[in-house]
């Protein structure tokens, strides 16, 4: 039987599909506007904050069909199609086909992911909560860290997605490009000497976006355990002056002080950049091949990911990931 582990492993080796759901209809609306920063420049586009609410409204509803959430939002975009599906050999299939795709793998995934996330799995002993508290320096209680946890885990997803949606867009923009060298020193676009001949993935661009995917896949599909303190017992490495640890021999995150402070002082940025940090590293331990600076380097992911969600890189991601000077050649 094939476990989530050889799911994720095989994300790297498999070949990449890009499919349009022309089978379903929904309800047609009328919202128009202006590009996302991952967006193709062909077709019309709707306004990304409108469209994210939309999105955001039907999940909330209950609605978590992929393809009829992207219906939704195409045909919002196309009133003039009255529901009419895309079909193949039409004016403007191949325009309209990437269309939908970009909006299920730009909009629908990173959402429908961040709802279907729950935390099921973590250990808060009493002794434990005392200590978050303690971190936090007010009581805290256990109701409150499994939401701590679920909603850093949620960020991370979503944050994951959206960025790695932006790396498998063709063409990519300028403005992802640009990102990508100033987190990785390289062009998406290249490929580098050292790749396997099994390899599918197109380009560096693409196997990023492939294991950001799969750490959203971790985080998505409790496969992590996790721990609301880094006592002892749990990991002596893990001290009150770090955010967490994690193993990947027992699929285990802890969470330190360093979180929990964070928490508390309401930064949500540094909590969800923690557990995407966290299980990069999980995802990591499970490559044996292929660990070549920089896209072994898991600040570098975080910096890539915070950046081109417009979120604030701390310190600890730039001192061992800084932005590299100079620019890829245009595309």
């Amino acid at each position: 039987m094939r476990t989530l582990i050889d799911e994720i492993m095989e994300m790297e080796t498999a070949p990449t599909v890009h499919s349009c759901s022309c089978q379903r209809s929904a309800n047609k609306g009328q919202h128009h506007g202006a590009f996302q920063l991952w967006a193709s420049q062909d077709g019309e586009v709707g306004n990304p904050e409108q469209e994210r609410a939309a999105v955001q409204a039907a999940i909330a509803a209950g609605n978590r069909n992929e393809n009829r959430l992207s219906d939704l939002i195409f045909f919002r975009r196309h009133p003039e199609r009255n529901g009419r599906l895309i079909q193949r050999g039409e004016p403007g299939f191949q325009t309209l086909s990437k269309e939908w795709s970009d909006i299920r793998g730009g909009l629908v995934h990173p959402w429908l992911w961040r709802d279907i996330a729950k935390v099921k799995r973590y250990v808060c002993q009493a002794k434990d909560l005392a200590e978050v508290s303690r971190q936090a320096g007010r009581a805290v209680t256990a109701n409150e860290v499994k939401n701590a946890i679920e909603e850093a885990v949620k960020n991370a997803v979503l944050w994951a997605m959206q960025a790695a949606h932006a790396l498998r867009t063709s063409p990519r923009s300028a403005g992802v490009r640009e990102l990508y060298w100033q987190a990785f020193g390289i062009c998406p676009e290249d490929v580098p000497n050292w790749v396997s001949q099994k390899r599918q993935w197109r380009d560096v661009g693409e196997l990023v976006a492939i294991r950001l995917e799969a750490a959203a896949k971790l985080l998505k599909d409790n496969w992590i355990k996790y721990y609301c303190s880094c006592r002892p017992f749990y990991g002596p490495i893990c001290t009150e002056n770090v955010f967490a640890c994690s193993w990947q021999a027992y699929g285990r995150i802890c969470l330190s002080g360093g979180f929990w402070q964070a928490w508390a002082a309401g930064d949500r940025i540094a909590t969800g950049s923690t557990l995407l940090h966290e299980v990069l590293h999980l995802y990591f331990e499970f490559l044996q091949h292929e660990r070549v600076w920089p896209i072994a380097v898991i600040q570098c992911y975080e910096q890539f990911v915070l950046r081109f969600n417009n979120l604030p890189v701390g310190g600890d991601v730039t001192g061992f990931c800084s932005i590299k000077a100079g620019a890829c050649i245009p595309a």
